[in-house]
């Protein structure tokens, strides 16, 4: 049977045009499986969040008009179904994208990881994004660097950024030592942050670590708990930015299970893709505490779900989106099929928390779809075809993963072997070079370790 699949899309752009054409790396959404993804490993399951790599990239989306930051818009990927009742819709969620200029102060502390397991390529790469960071610093925000290994200390006092070369010569000289008392690390960011969080409409923490935590408190559900006040009071942000290899992701996922963001450097692609392409989804915050609910009606049946380990409730989806900031966007897909009604109803609703006023925010929309005869689901929407693609692509990673870990690896490799094949028939595209990459480093990791 074929598909109807909804398509839950999030961009972030700050101009009035109806469409914005330029498709790129998207900002701000968690990358960390796609990072993670070009290891030498063969990742489990629970690694491989499927949402993520079709959340890389930026899509083509309507934009938020007037002076809006956002703005929910409903569009199929064909005119009708086809004969079958499959159809595509694309719910897209846009929110503002600020130039340098534009963001508000920020009042930031970097947080690093300097323990034993940080050495070589980490510690390198840590100190580069974050060299990247002052960089693009203004003279009207607040910086503060806290180092930790055994204990957490301050290299750079909370201060205004006026003197970008000092900061960056300090960091030059950090060195991995010790162990990882990665809640002292976190404690102690926080409290630099807390002195001037009134002064600022953007307060933010960002975390560079490995997360193997050692020493101290280990248990990331007590970290977040200790770290209470300031995240629920004083709404200070996270973003936590893994390194190595044997990054602990599940650690990571949780510490930022409360709608924060988690990435993952691995090369140089990754510092300037966060740090650099993406100024504005660490810096300009946007929405808190958000929430998509999607509802079909009539004969619609909801056949798959890729990613977002929610479950639907009858006829009702709600997914939980993380902190909107600027430069977000996210995707959603489901898969439906309509029967024998010839029209159905879907509605989405976006919630949230604007970030600066605190105040409740909430739009609606609604589109129905006839019954017909579409050639494809996505015969006019080529945007949300790739979206697709890379969808089923990454949902191949995670079956390919349970079958090598059942000891089936020849069934693992067949599947990546046909996902390989098919996607390079499609046109060269540098976003399908991205989810290839990880099916043929997937397949070569599983050959390598297969007698």
């Amino acid at each position: 049977m074929q598909k109807l699949v909804i398509a839950v899309l999030a961009a972030a752009v700050f101009q009035t045009a109806v469409l914005q054409t330029t498709v790129a790396a998207q900002a701000g959404y968690s990358n960390a499986a796609v990072g993670m993804g070009r290891g030498h490993q063969v990742k489990k399951a629970d690694d491989i969040v499927v949402e993520e790599y079709f959340n890389y990239r930026r899509h083509a989306l309507p934009l938020p008009k007037g002076n809006e930051t956002v703005n929910l818009d409903l569009s199929w990927g064909s005119k009708t179904t086809t004969e079958g009742g499959d159809a595509v819709l694309q719910i897209g969620i846009t929110t503002a994208r600020f130039k340098a200029d534009e963001m508000p102060p920020v009042n930031i502390c970097v947080v690093l990881d300097r323990s034993g397991s940080m050495s070589g390529d980490r510690i390198r790469n840590t100190r580069e994004a974050t060299k990247e960071l002052v960089r693009r610093l203004r003279p009207q925000d607040r910086l503060s660097v806290v180092l930790f290994d055994n204990v957490a200390e301050i290299l750079v006092p909370s201060q205004l950024v006026k003197d970008q070369a000092a900061i960056i010569k300090l960091l030059d000289g950090v060195q991995e030592r010790g162990g990882t008392n990665l809640n002292d690390g976190f404690q102690l960011g926080y409290k630099q942050v807390a002195e001037h969080y009134k002064d600022f409409p953007s307060n933010k923490i960002v975390f560079l670590t490995d997360a193997l935590a050692n020493l101290g408190v280990t248990d990331p559900y007590e970290i977040l708990r200790q770290a209470g006040v300031y995240q629920k009071q004083m709404q200070i942000d996270l973003t936590l930015i893994g390194v190595g290899e044997d990054f602990d992701a599940t650690r990571a996922r949780a510490l930022t299970s409360k709608g924060h963001t988690v990435h993952f450097i691995q090369d140089s692609r990754e510092i300037q893709k966060i740090f650099i392409d993406e100024l504005e989804s660490l810096l300009a915050p946007i929405g808190r505490e958000v929430s998509l609910e999607i509802e079909w009606e009539g004969d619609l049946a909801l056949v798959q779900q890729y990613g977002y380990n929610v479950a639907p409730v009858k006829n009702k989806l709600t997914l939980p989106i993380n902190n909107m900031n600027g430069g977000l966007t996210q995707i959603a897909l489901l898969d439906l099929n309509l029967s024998n009604s010839n029209s159905a109803k879907v509605t989405a609703r976006l919630v949230w928390k604007d970030a600066i006023t605190q105040q409740p925010r909430q739009l609606d929309a609604e589109t129905k779809i006839k019954k017909g005869k579409a050639a494809s689901t996505t015969e006019e929407n080529d945007d949300l075809r790739l979206n697709y693609q890379i969808a089923q692509a990454a949902q191949s990673l995670k079956e390919a993963s349970i079958l090598y870990y059942a000891k089936s690896a020849k069934a693992a490799i067949i599947i990546l072997k046909s996902n390989i094949n098919e996607l390079k028939k499609l046109p060269a595209n540098k976003d399908l070079d991205l989810i290839i990459e990880a099916l043929v480093g997937m397949k070569k990791n599983i050959e390598a370790q297969t007698p």
